[in-house]
């Protein structure tokens, strides 16, 4: 098995040639993420001078397959003129683009998935352009919104996050192309086994939530109003012992199968709970001789393939996804990590939806809410239905945020897509009335500014550029302080609402004094052009000549 490196489809990795030595060539490929690609080139090596970041293309193959292909995103020379190159793989294309603001309300999966591909296209290069394979992602009705994140962003939250699976990408006739698929979609009869190939072994896995013993739960009758139990098909017992209960002893959980109706299909998935379902967050990280070397009716490993891991010393006897892999190129040797690849919680998903959101708050402030001395824009005042009804598309953007509010709810039984005046029946009365008093005080505080900034436009003479510039600045540092308003309405319903109060509080007193700043700059700015003008007068100079001649006498 031998590996061959290839810079913008030349060969640059010949351990025979000198002048095409890399040292210490290493790839990482892991699902869902981009992965990466280092190395360090000579100054004799023949290709030194040819690597452009971001421009050239660097594919790595295994025999004749292509297996990996990205770009150059870093390159360091150190003591010795050598180059130390960085590459990340093909999936960071998708960071090159924007998907511009539009709403979909009421939109099919795929149809989505594929609209945010082509938006990517129009924006970028050919050879960094995508098609769409399989989707084999179950298909269904969402709401969407897009709000000026970069295309990869949007396509792991509002896709991988939201609806799971895996990205594949690949090349065919020339194109890239990529693949968004419910199942690792390989097989391999390569196992990782003790005494085998297995030469290292480390676990991952939390045991505070392992249970040896489950007692299954159904439908709830509703006569009765009882959930559906397995004593009928099993001996009279409701709950299902595994074999663990000798090694561990006996750790019962309760666990729910919504829409079972039969007592014998409740069995299987409590049997299954117990083999698989909860070892899905295990993950195996393992150092294996690859059988393949030895024996070419062994598959090759490779990234989404099921491996069986057996190690008896190890009580490990399962099959997982092949999820990431590290490969020596020079020596084809191979680290791989089985398991399941980790969704993000809730907060993680909460905090980097806040962030996005955050950034697009300052940019759009900026870019099209800033009052200029030669138009005739007023800065937005802040009406409590827009907050609301912001907070609301957030929720909606994510649908494990919905339904982890509806669970926090359930009395409420919310529609999808949430509207604003659902939001409000969240929050506490009290709370919103504070809120509500804040974004009052918040808008007479604009109104003032308005007001300022009006009386500069009336001079004859337009701000200068720099007195522009600085009046920006003052309005970007606002931003992020108007957007902590909508996560104060986050947190008012989100279980903790004293602490809610409080950075809501203290984020608006910061606020006030950032506006009072902001006035104190435009009555500066008044105060220039005034002068600006007398000096014009003085000397007999039209007024938008933009020629100053100061007169001492």
């Amino acid at each position: 098995m031998s590996y061959r490196v290839l810079l913008d489809g030349v060969d640059i990795m010949d351990l025979l040639s000198p002048s095409k030595t890399l040292i210490h060539p290493n790839l990482t490929m892991e699902l869902n993420t981009s992965g990466s690609l280092d190395f360090t080139m000579p100054p004799h090596h023949e290709a030194y001078d040819a690597v452009r970041p971001l421009l050239s293309t660097l594919e790595v193959y295994e025999d004749q397959e292509l297996i990996w292909f990205g770009r150059p995103v870093e390159i360091r020379k150190n003591f010795y003129a050598q180059k130390q190159v960085y590459c990340e793989g093909a999936l960071s294309f998708f960071n090159d683009s924007v998907q511009r603001l539009r709403e979909y309300n009421s939109i099919n999966l795929h149809t989505f998935f594929r609209t945010v591909i082509a938006n990517h296209n129009l924006q970028i290069a050919e050879d960094r352009q995508f098609d769409v394979g399989q989707i084999t992602v179950p298909d269904r009705t969402v709401y969407r919104k897009l709000n000026y994140e970069a295309t990869l962003d949007v396509l792991r939250r509002q896709c991988l996050n939201a609806e799971g699976g895996y990205f594949f990408l690949r090349r065919e006739n020339g194109r890239n192309v990529i693949d968004w698929l419910l199942d690792v979609p390989y097989d391999c009869n390569q196992p990782v086994e003790f005494g085998l190939n297995l030469m290292d072994l480390i676990t991952e896995f939390d045991g505070s939530s392992i249970a040896t013993c489950v007692l299954p739960l159904g439908e709830t009758d509703s006569v009765t109003g009882l959930p559906l139990t397995i004593e009928k098909v099993n001996n009279g017992s409701d709950v299902i012992e595994s074999e663990a209960v000798s090694e561990y002893g006996r750790i019962t959980k309760a666990v729910s199968f919504n829409g079972v109706r039969y007592a014998s299909t409740l069995y299987k998935d409590g049997i299954e709970y117990l083999q698989e379902k909860q070892f899905s967050d295990m993950s195996v990280q393992c150092s294996a001789a690859e059988l393949h070397l030895q024996n070419p009716n062994f598959d090759k490993f490779r990234i989404g393939q099921k491996v069986r891991c057996h190690s008896i010393p190890h009580l490990m006897d399962r099959y997982f996804p092949l999820i990431q892999m590290t490969v020596q190129l020079d020596s084809a040797a191979k680290q791989i990590t089985l398991g399941s690849v980790k969704k993000p919680t809730l907060t993680e998903i909460e905090k980097e939806t806040q962030d996005a959101v955050e950034q697009v708050t300052a940019d759009m402030l900026v870019a099209e809410n800033i009052q200029r001395a030669n138009d005739a824009e007023q800065l937005q005042g802040f009406d409590m239905d827009d907050l609301l009804d912001a907070v609301a598309d957030k929720i909606n953007s994510d649908p494990e945020l919905f339904e982890a509010i509806q669970e926090q709810y359930p009395e409420q039984e919310l529609s999808y897509p949430v509207t604003g005046q659902d939001i409000e029946g969240l929050i506490p009365p009290e709370t919103l009335s504070e809120i509500e008093d804040k974004v009052e005080e918040v808008n007479d505080k604009i109104e003032g500014v308005n007001e300022t900034v009006k009386e500069i436009d009336d001079y004859i003479i337009p701000l200068t550029d720099e007195e522009k510039a600085e009046l920006e600045e003052k309005l970007k540092g606002i931003a992020p302080y108007l957007s902590e308003l909508e996560n104060a309405l986050m947190e008012a319903f989100g279980g903790d609402g004293d602490s809610g109060d409080k950075q809501l509080i203290d984020n608006l007193e910061e606020l006030l004094g950032q506006l009072d700043d902001l006035k104190d700059t435009a009555d500066t700015a008044k105060g220039t052009k005034k002068l600006c003008y007398w000096v014009h007068q003085i000397n007999g100079v039209e007024a938008d000549s933009g020629t100053i001649n100061f007169v001492t006498n």
